[in-house]
Order: C-alpha cells, then structure tokens, then sequence
C-alpha cells in the first residue's frame, strides 16, 4: 500500500506503536479498530486486507491511488459498517456490494467498474444512501 509514501503514516511504520495509536485507525474500549480514515493519503495498491476488523464502522479509503478489484460482498465481511467510502480511486471490476441494515453511507464513485450491483440485508431500511 506504499505506507512510506503515504501523506500522513505515523505508527504505521513502527512496531513499538501500538495500533490503536496509528494515523487513521480508531479504536474502541477493547482495543479493536472500529474507524480506518486514510482520506487523500497517498495510499496506493490493492484494498487493504481488512477482513479481520469484524468491529469497523467506519471506512475512509477515498482520494487514494487504490486500483484492483474490492473482493465480492466486501462490504458484508462488517456487519457493524455504517459509512463506506472508497471513491476517487482506480478500483475496477464489478462493485458487488451488499451492506448491512447499519449501513447509512455509501460512496464507490469516480472509479473504474465495469459494473455494480448494491444490496443490503434489510430491505425495509430506508436510511441507506448509495452514491
């Protein structure tokens, strides 16, 4: 992801920080990320392999250099996801995103998909925007 590159990567590059104390990333009471905010950073390559931050609730990728494809349902693997932003990267692909009822955000604009296809879990959540 080009870390060394990045606009703003305090913590990030040293292993005696810890995590929660890392440029973009917020942390809950029990230590487990809950917000990853690396806006208009620099942050290069493929989606960051987030899949393991089951807490996340907020994700903040948009204005990078990202490209690649974002993995099917990427948007399931966190069931506590209410705002979503990767727009104004190079992801390509189809964006096959299904969110949870939580999910009140969404924002994969000005990227390179060949298509999309957005759900979410509860069809009777009104609140969901999808831009």
């Amino acid at each position: 992801t080009g870390g060394e590159r990045w606009l703003d990567n305090s913590g990030w590059l040293n292993e005696t920080i810890p995590y929660c104390q890392w440029y973009g990333l917020a942390c809950n009471d029990k230590n487990e990320i809950i917000e990853v905010n690396l806006k208009n950073n620099n942050v290069t390559g493929g989606i960051l392999p987030l899949r393991a931050f089951s807490q996340l609730t907020e994700l903040d990728l948009s204005g990078n250099k990202l490209s690649g494809e974002i993995p099917m349902r990427f948007a399931s693997f966190f069931p506590n996801l209410g705002h979503i932003d990767v727009s104004n990267n190079e992801f390509v692909g189809c964006a096959d995103m299904t969110f949870s009822s939580d999910t009140f955000y969404a924002n994969y604009s000005n990227n390179k998909f060949s298509c999309a296809s957005f759900k979410k879990y509860n069809p009777a959540d009104e609140g969901l925007e999808v831009v």
